[in-house]
């Protein structure tokens, strides 16, 4: 297996060299983030924010030919002035670890020349043990750990306890990364190397008390490759202030940067008594503000079509009116739509007497004596008919999804259209609905994007794994069938590790696509939440931003009253500089939250998860 990492890890030494630097490792000196890079005829760190270059000198002692033969470079504190390299070589064809000391960044002199580890390694900064600095390595696919003094390294070789994750298949490999202290705990960084398949970032807990000793391990992936062909391979990671950023580079020396979500171990945390005080270790969600006129609109019990439900609004905005297309449940508990609008956005003025759409085809819904659902699915106190709306402005038309369900197959995507002037007359000539997902599988939260992508119209059908975007040129019955795939599981540590689908359709803006989703948690399974990210503009496949928490939770009467713990947001408008958000309240009310447009997006820019990669520049020269 080793010489499998091997041949991986110099598939990125052996490439074609298109730049002329190659990034050796990332640290953290005096809250500023450095990069350690090296040619062939220098070695040189430099700051990743002010870009400035600090060449390291060349002697006797440090041979930077030989520091380009090495691999595995890890850049650690032993205090907030020293720093220490690591990494490993191979000399007369002996593989051996040097370590080198510096006190300027810019002069390296050998550290520990008689007692050697295994492998490079990795110190705790901020943290001693027993008057000793404490650094982690990697031995035979264990974790290691080793007290360090100036010059020295005593008690070379001691073994910690985390074995359960070794007992995985004898080809995964256990890589350590880096060791931080924290208020109560060590967090100590790995990879694991799978099958030549993937790259998986972990983090185990460690006792401050015995750094050997393994409190309890954070089942979920920090970080997850797709294949060892991925674009990026990791360099390191370093704490600035509260936050974990993990740095990465691909083929090409580029370097990228992603902020690790929020390392979220409370529920494992209390299992251990002798740690009373959590408080460090929560954060400060951003939420929506709910509209205190809330709910915005209830079911009319004189009228028998929406007598037990109107929630899940769609919205759009055509000129200074939002329009709401709403799902309603009546006393058959068939599901049709209805029509109401606001010009404050809150004050509904007016509503429809009648339905304003009604299941009209064999995929949807009719209800009759000899009917019979065959179909185990039930959703929003309804058995069928139309369901869950999201409304498009493109070009001249609006487009209407929906999801469908007869009782006979499993629920599907339907699309409609109308003309926009057809809309604002309240002639309700829509366009006979088709359905755009594949029969017989269970499909919903699919929405249109609100104007051509590259002349063509866009459909975002799913989230997980993946953003999953198809394009078509034209929206027509016969012309347009996506197979879609969805995973409702998620690596998040923490609330949305349990993906439901997008909310409202995108909403354009300077910094990308908004775009709304609903999750929930598997440690909470009772309660929608909701979530957002940004796409990018050019390519709304690749994710810019995401918040790492949930921005809108099911905390009050309204929607805990029908089906608890439900919030089901259909639409989302921008008016006044401000986001607002139409969402069902339980299943049975419509509910309104908002927020500044400007604050939104800071939060959200400020609030990146994994996966969400840019790229950072390092000058050339």
């Amino acid at each position: 297996m080793a010489s499998k990492i091997k041949s991986f890890l110099n598939f990125y030494q052996k490439r074609k060299k298109i730049s002329q630097y190659r990034l050796l490792s990332v640290f953290e000196y005096q809250d500023q983030a450095y990069a350690l890079r090296i040619n062939k005829k220098s070695l040189e760190v430099i700051n990743l924010k002010t870009q400035k270059i600090i060449k390291i000198k060349s002697n006797a002692d440090f041979d930077i030919k030989k520091v380009n033969q090495g691999r595995e470079f890890k850049v650690s504190k032993i205090n907030a002035e020293d720093l220490i390299l690591s990494f490993k070589t191979k000399e007369k064809g002996v593989e051996k670890v040097k370590n080198y000391l510096s006190r300027d960044l810019t002069n390296w002199e050998p550290f520990s020349s008689k007692v050697k580890t295994a492998n490079a390694f990795s110190i705790v900064s901020d943290y001693s043990f027993e008057k000793n600095k404490i650094a982690y390595y990697q031995k035979n696919n264990r974790i290691n750990y080793c007290k360090i003094k100036y010059f020295s390294i005593v008690n070379k070789n001691r073994e910690t306890d985390i074995k359960e994750e070794l007992k995985n298949k004898e080809t995964d490999k256990i890589i350590s990364a880096e060791a931080y202290s924290e208020k109560k705990v060590l967090f100590l960084f790995y990879y694991v190397y799978k099958n030549q398949k993937e790259i998986i970032l972990k983090v185990a807990i460690m006792d401050k008390e015995n750094p050997s000793r393994l409190l309890f391990m954070i089942d979920k992936s920090l970080f997850k490759s797709k294949s060892f062909d991925f674009k990026l391979l990791p360099l390191g990671i370093i704490k600035i202030k509260d936050g974990y950023q993990l740095y990465c580079k691909d083929k090409n020396e580029k370097l990228y940067l992603t902020k690790l979500p929020p390392i979220d171990y409370q529920y494992e945390f209390s299992n251990f008594k002798h740690f009373k005080d959590t408080r460090s270790y929560q954060r400060k969600n951003f939420s929506l503000d709910k509209s205190q006129k809330n709910p915005i609109m209830k079911p009319r019990e004189n009228v028998r079509w929406e007598s037990n439900g109107t929630f899940n609004p769609a919205a759009i905005k055509i000129k200074d009116k939002i329009h709401l297309i709403y799902r309603a449940v009546g006393e058959d508990y068939s599901s049709v739509f209805g029509y109401a609008c606001t010009e404050d956005g809150s004050k509904i003025k007016e509503r429809s007497k009648t339905p304003i759409y009604k299941p009209q085809e064999h995929f949807e819904l009719r209800k009759d004596e000899k009917f019979s659902f065959r179909y185990p699915y039930m959703s929003g106190g309804g058995w069928g008919g139309c369901e869950d709306p999201r409304l498009s402005i493109v070009e001249d038309r609006i487009f209407m999804t929906y999801t469908a369900f007869n009782g006979q197959i499993a629920p599907g995507v339907a699309l409609t259209s109308i003309k926009i002037d057809d809309f604002l007359n309240k002639k309700w000539k829509w366009e006979r609905p088709f359905l755009i997902s594949e029969p017989g599988k269970i499909q919903k939260n699919w929405v249109i994007f609100p104007e051509k992508i590259k002349g063509k119209y866009a459909i975002l059908h799913s989230i997980s794994p993946e953003i999953s975007i198809d394009y078509f040129d034209n929206l027509i019955s016969g012309q347009v069938m996506i197979k879609s795939r969805y995973s409702k599981n998620s690596d998040n540590l923490k609330w949305e590790n349990y993906l439901r689908g997008v909310a409202s359709p995108p909403i354009k803006t300077k910094k990308g696509w908004l775009l709304f989703y609903h999750a929930m948690d598997h440690k909470n399974p009772d309660q929608y939440k909701l979530g957002m990210m940004m796409l990018d503009l050019k390519d709304p496949s690749k994710i810019k931003y995401r918040c790492a928490n949930p921005i809108l939770e099911p905390k009050e009467f309204y929607e805990n009253d029908g089906k608890p713990g439900v919030i089901y947001a259909c639409g989302s408008v921008i008016k006044d500089e401000k986001v607002l958000i139409y969402y069902g309240g339980g299943d049975k009310v419509s509910c309104l939250a908002s927020v500044e447009l400007k604050k939104l997006l800071d939060t959200l820019i400020n609030s990146e998860q994994e996966g969400c990669f840019k790229e950072i520049k390092i000058k050339i020269i």
